[in-house]
């Protein structure tokens, strides 16, 4: 039987090509009256000294796009997504902390998904998980938990909280469970394929794996053109 984790990951990897200058300096953004000293720009005086989260350039236009391909011209679909999905699901999302981590470290810009992230940042996990077996939410009330496994063994116990203005009723707000990971100054660099393990009062329990893209080891000083949808640490 397979697990199915829809994994939301939007941002700088979805819509434009990515190029990250793997290095030791902060993710930082120039105020937008403020212009960009050459040698902070791509291309400009010593270059290598920039980190480049989001980026497009010129280039020559795409052709409009034409109607979808028949069903019978796309490659076949494999048959582990004909199986039952269950016993839970899940819906992830990962991002930046608009919060400093206890590294002293602050994203910019914060509080927005991505899959690359710099050691010493603040980052959060924000999911909701789904019972197939009986159709419900799956939340804290009952005596549910969840917890987020990184690859190295920490555990990342979440809690089912709402979302939004502290002021507003809470009825109102959206729900989910959320964990938050303070990135280790000296954490292995590279993608974090991480699990996340669920636990129900009935005595079942199961460990989600996200059908992500590993993405690429990371090499400092050397550009990483593509990361993959799994968190990717860079300096």
């Amino acid at each position: 039987m397979t697990l199915l984790a829809r994994i939301r990951i939007v941002g700088s990897l979805t819509g434009a090509a990515l190029l990250v200058a793997v290095n030791a300096l902060p993710a930082s953004a120039a105020p937008a009256d403020q212009p960009v000293p050459p040698s902070q720009v791509p291309g400009g005086n010593d270059s290598s000294q920039v980190t480049t989260l989001v980026g497009v350039h010129p280039a020559p236009p795409a052709p409009a796009p034409g109607p979808p391909p028949p069903a019978s011209a796309l490659p076949p679909v494999p048959d582990r997504f004909k199986q039952p999905i269950g016993p839970f699901t899940m819906f992830m999302e990962v991002l930046a902390s608009a919060e400093p981590s206890q590294f002293g470290e602050l994203a910019t810009p914060g509080c927005v998904t991505d899959s690359v992230y710099k050691r010493g940042m603040k980052v959060v996990f924000r999911f909701e998980l789904y019972d197939m077996d009986n159709k419900v939410r799956l939340t804290s009330s009952d005596g549910t938990t969840a917890q987020v496994t990184l690859p190295d063994g920490t555990t990342l116990p979440a809690v089912f909280l709402p979302r939004g203005d502290p002021s507003a009723p809470i009825g109102d707000a959206p729900w989910t469970w959320v964990t938050v990971w303070h990135i280790p100054p000296d954490y292995a660099l590279g993608p974090v394929m991480y699990t996340v393990d669920v636990t129900t009062p009935d005595g079942r329990s199961e460990s989600i794996t996200p059908p992500s893209i590993p993405g690429q080891p990371v090499v400092p000083g050397a550009p990483l053109a593509l990361a993959g949808t799994y968190p990717t640490i860079i300096p």
